[in-house]
C-alpha cells in the first residue's frame, strides 16, 4: 500500500512538473506569436496611411514617411519630410540623394501645386545596417514654402531619388499627414 501511495504521489509531482513546463511553453509561444502580429499590424498601419512604391527595395527599406510643418506667418508655414529607411545593403556612394532634378520633385496640397527651390538634391549618409531618420527639414531641393497652415495631408509628393548612376528614379508617394509643430 505504501509503495502503491509513493508511486502514485511520484507520479502526480511529475505530471504536474510536465504540465507546469507545457504551460510555459505554450505561453511563451502564445506571446511570442502576439507580439509579432502586434508588430505585423503597426507595421501594415503605417504603411496603409501613405501610399507608395519603394523601387529600390533591393537597396533600401522605407520604414515610414511623415510631413512636419511649421508656421512661418499667421496662415503659412513650410513643410519639410521625415523619411525613417534603411540601407540593407552598402550603398555605391554611401549616401542617397533626394529632390532636385530638373523640377522632377513636387507636392500637392488642397489642389495646388507646390515646387521645392533646390533643383540639385540632397544628400543623406545612410550606412548599411543602420535605421536612419532622413530628416529634410531646411533643405531646398525637398521643404515646401507658403503652404496653407490649415493643410492637413500631402495629398501627392513626387520625389527624385538617386541612388546610384544605375538606380534612380522619380516615385509618387500619396496621403502623407502634416503634423504641424508649434
Amino acid at each position: 500500500m505504501k509503495k502503491l501511495l509513493l508511486t502514485l504521489l511520484t507520479m502526480a509531482v511529475f505530471t504536474t512538473a510536465s504540465a507546469q513546463f507545457s504551460l510555459k511553453s505554450l505561453a511563451n509561444k502564445v506571446t511570442k506569436s502576439a507580439k509579432q502580429q502586434v508588430e505585423k499590424t503597426v507595421n501594415e498601419a503605417v504603411n496603409s496611411v501613405v501610399v507608395g512604391t519603394n523601387p529600390f527595395k533591393d537597396v533600401w527599406r522605407i520604414d515610414g514617411i511623415k510631413a512636419v510643418g511649421v508656421k512661418t506667418s499667421n496662415n503659412f508655414g513650410k513643410v519639410w519630410l521625415v523619411i525613417n529607411a534603411e540601407a540593407i545593403v552598402p550603398l555605391k556612394y554611401g549616401f542617397v540623394g533626394l529632390g532636385g532634378s530638373l523640377n522632377k520633385s513636387y507636392a500637392v496640397i488642397d489642389g495646388k501645386t507646390y515646387k521645392p527651390y533646390g533643383d540639385v538634391e540632397e544628400k543623406f549618409e545612410l550606412p548599411e545596417g543602420v535605421p536612419m531618420e532622413i530628416n529634410t527639414q531646411g533643405k531646398k531641393a525637398i521643404e515646401i514654402t507658403d503652404v496653407p497652415a490649415s493643410a492637413t495631408e500631402i495629398k501627392a509628393y513626387n520625389m527624385y531619388i538617386y541612388i546610384d548612376p544605375s538606380r534612380h528614379e522619380t516615385v509618387l508617394w500619396k496621403n502623407i499627414p502634416i503634423t504641424w509643430q508649434e
